[in-house]
């Protein structure tokens, strides 16, 4: 509408100078006065066009290019950590379900990440459908109520993008024209950052060009900053293998504010190689044979000596359990096999909120003092449940602490249950009386890094069952 009364303007403007004679009419002072006047008409006409395409009114000049999204944002100055909370406390929401975040989850967090925008081989970011549009959009609003919340998105849920990836990243061309749609999406939704959800890299070359990316995400997000006059850096985040593949992974650290470590997904039914070892998702510690260096310790002791920067890390948590059936008796119960059936092992997962109605009785679990996690076993039946509790959190909160790990990261916050009583049990992240020094190391380092695993691909073929986000 402000574009056609402008151009209404001009015209009649136009019109008006066109009747009159200059020659006979108008004498060489004049002159200069309207040629005055059209000049100033015609550079406040151009003017208010310019402010309409800094800041959006007019879309259909593209959304490619990431000057044209330079919004004031001086209302909104967040921590790195997200507020007042020394720690982060991240929960990625996935767009799949339709459960929305009430006001008691959302002020509980430092940190909101909603997923996924799916990238394409060209480089360009789309929604699924309409409908997850506008769940996203609604969510951001909602998210933007609260100041201290940081609100990012990351991309595909990442059990099938590797190869499209790969393919985007290491090309310089769409990987520039990828960072360009995620300018252009953080401006357009006013966004605080992006989480880089890549699994995974498997070869030196990948691992450097997902560090290129970040390096190029971050110069572009810095200018932006710059220009929207923004309080504080955006924030790039990415999510890595439990192992680091190589030494190479060091330089990430120097172009992300912090790094989610796949900490929730050590044991699983669905698992080719280790199918048949039952287990929790996330123990903190392990034993087990040859999957002894399976744990949260393990992982965070890689990436801790690594990167010499255990404030930049997140422990992954689900709040959910996983279950085996067919379950061979043993005189241990604490780490248990079951039986494989034409290559199959029977089992599956429960989200927490479904375990409390389910009929495991999860009230009465035992608890694996090794990997400092609850679980059910019945002989009877042979089945056999790992999973999370409150206090199988509070242990990782009390670790986190421990050993100066920035926070604690929660896949599908809308697993938990109406009580959000699992939300509550990582609210000791946020004590005050928590100062440990953030660059401080607790681990011995010496052969934590001296021979790092180098991964056989069948290590990524963690073929996750239909219905697992």
């Amino acid at each position: 509408m402000e574009k056609a009364e402008n151009n209404e303007l001009l015209q009649g403007s136009q019109k008006n100078f066109r009747s009159v004679n200059y020659e006979n009419l108008v004498s060489r002072k004049n002159r200069s006065f309207v040629c005055f006047c059209l000049g100033f008409l015609v550079s406040t006409i151009l003017a208010l066009i310019s402010y309409g395409v800094v800041h959006g009114m007019f879309p259909w000049f593209g959304v490619m290019d990431d000057s044209k999204y330079s919004w004031i944002d001086e209302t909104r100055s967040k921590s790195e950590t997200g507020g007042k909370c020394q720690k982060r406390i991240v929960a990625y929401h996935d767009l799949f379900t339709h459960e929305k975040l009430t006001e008691n989850q959302l002020s509980k967090l430092t940190h909101l990440i909603i997923l996924p925008l799916h990238v394409q081989e060209t480089g360009i970011l789309v929604f699924e459908n309409d409908e997850k549009k506008g769940r996203f959009e609604k969510l951001v609003s909602e998210a933007r109520k609260y100041p201290d919340l940081v609100t990012m998105f990351s991309i595909n849920n990442g059990y099938d993008n590797h190869e499209t990836m790969s393919k985007v990243i290491g090309n310089s061309e769409v990987r520039r024209s990828f960072i360009e749609n995620v300018i252009a999406a953080i401006s357009a939704y006013h966004l605080d950052g992006m989480d880089v959800y890549w699994r995974w890299p498997q070869t030196d070359n990948d691992i450097s060009n997902l560090i290129l990316f970040c390096k190029e995400l971050r110069e572009k997000l810095s200018a932006l900053a710059i220009r929207s006059r923004r309080k504080m850096s955006f924030v790039i985040s990415a999510i890595l293998h439990h192992h680091p593949v190589s030494a190479n992974f060091q330089s990430i650290f120097d172009y992300v504010d912090f790094v989610t470590i796949e900490t929730r997904n050590y044991y699983a039914p669905w698992f080719e190689e280790f199918q048949h070892l039952t287990g929790p998702a996330t123990p903190l510690s392990s034993l087990y044979g040859e999957r002894r260096d399976e744990n949260v310790d393990k992982s965070m002791t890689e990436y801790s000596c690594l990167g010499k920067q255990p404030s930049k890390l997140n422990i992954l948590v689900e709040f959910a359990g996983r279950y085996w059936e067919n379950v061979i008796k043993s005189d241990s119960t604490w780490w248990m096999e079951s039986e494989v059936a034409n290559g199959v092992t029977s089992g599956g997962w429960m989200p927490w909120w479904k375990l409390k109605r389910s009929e495991w009785n999860i009230s009465s679990a035992s608890w694996n003092n090794d990997s400092k996690t609850p679980y059910v076993w019945n002989p009877m039946e042979r089945k056999y449940l790992a999973f999370e509790n409150e206090r199988s959190l509070e242990e990782k909160v009390k670790y986190a602490m421990d050993h100066n790990i920035g926070g604690i990261a929660v896949w599908r916050i809308d697993h938990d249950d109406e009580q959000r009583t699992m939300l509550n049990s990582l609210s000791n992240l946020c004590s005050q009386s928590y100062r440990n020094n953030a660059s401080s190391l607790s681990y011995y380092c010496e052969s934590a890094i001296s021979q790092l695993p180098q991964l056989e691909p069948s290590i990524f073929k963690n073929n996750a069952p239909s219905g697992i986000h």
